[in-house]
């Protein structure tokens, strides 16, 4: 970045502004309001917390309004830009709906939800 002091308003190439805008302190207030709105948890699937704050339109860039935005966990995030054929929600429901028949431990992570084998090698 050229910009000495800092300031991302003045940069003129897109690609460098917006990267220097995502370290901003407006992007991190911006944020942490995602994130408390969601009560840190992601709020495609509702089950994982927070990772990232995600762009539903970048119509305001720059001047985001909160419904502009939406707290996501990776497995989600990776997900919605066609990163991953594992779709976190779909799972979150299997998971939920398994967990009401088949009471057991709560897992903590998608890796332990995704390919999960039963104790019969089924």
């Amino acid at each position: 970045m050229n910009n000495k002091n800092g300031d991302w308003h003045v940069i003129e190439d897109d690609r460098e502004k917006y990267s220097a805008y995502l370290c901003s302190r407006e992007w991190s207030e911006l944020r942490e309001a995602v994130r408390k709105r969601a009560n840190n948890k992601c709020e495609r699937c509702m089950v994982m917390p927070m990772d990232a704050c995600h762009h539903l339109t970048y119509e305001r860039k720059y001047q985001e309004r909160l419904e502009d935005l939406m707290s996501i966990c990776n497995y989600c995030h990776d997900y919605t830009h066609g990163k991953s054929d594992i779709d976190p929600l779909a799972n979150a429901r299997m998971a939920i709906l398994l967990r009401g028949c088949f009471p057991q431990k709560a897992e903590t992570s998608w890796h332990g939800m995704v390919g999960r084998r039963s104790s019969n090698g089924a």
